[in-house]
């Protein structure tokens, strides 16, 4: 002989049947989060508890700001031409100064606004780096000369970075440690 199951009522789709001595006993199904959901709800109220940092390092600009306990969002604002503006332009200026005498000739550097300002007061032209991460891709670019000395491109970005960092710090009223980039 065949035990017949009973079978669940039309429209019961989130239970299933368990077949018990001939009695069919029905039970339901727990329903699973929506991850999507989970994630709304998370970032619907802020929670910080500390300051979160977020840069975006980009072909002709990097901006940089600050999201506060609380949710405060403050956009890092930098010194151009006596205003300020929310973008640092990614760039460097070299400048190289003869020595006196027999003194070997100093280099300086500006990144950003300051470089551009550098650039447009001098007499005579020294060494624009624009667009950097624009060779991040060529894989044979590994730096450039500037002057006497061979910069390598990490260290030429990763002056832009911090001159940006210590700007926000300055301008935050913290010490920044840490950031979140963004990829675009």
């Amino acid at each position: 002989t065949t035990a017949s199951v009973p079978r669940p009522p039309s429209g019961a789709v989130d239970a299933s049947t368990r077949d018990d001595d001939t009695r069919a006993e029905t039970i339901p199904r727990v329903a699973k989060p929506d991850p999507a959901e989970a994630w709304r709800e998370k970032w619907r109220e802020p929670t910080l508890a500390h300051h979160s940092i977020g840069i975006d390092f980009g072909t002709t600009n990097t901006s940089i700001a600050i999201v506060r306990p609380g949710g405060a969002v403050d956009v890092g604002r930098f010194p151009f031409f006596g205003q300020l503006t929310d973008t640092y332009r990614s760039l460097l200026y070299f400048e190289q100064v003869a020595g006196r005498g027999a003194e070997a000739p100093k280099t300086y550097c500006w990144t950003g606004p300051a470089g551009i300002e550098h650039y447009l007061a001098a007499e005579t032209h020294g060494r624009l780096i624009q667009s950097l991460k624009s060779f991040l891709t060529v894989r044979n670019m590994d730096g450039t000369q500037v002057f006497e000395r061979k910069r390598t491109i990490e260290e030429l970005i990763g002056r832009i970075l911090a001159d940006v960092r210590a700007a926000a710090s300055r301008q935050f009223g913290i010490d920044i440690r840490h950031a979140t980039a963004a990829d675009q």
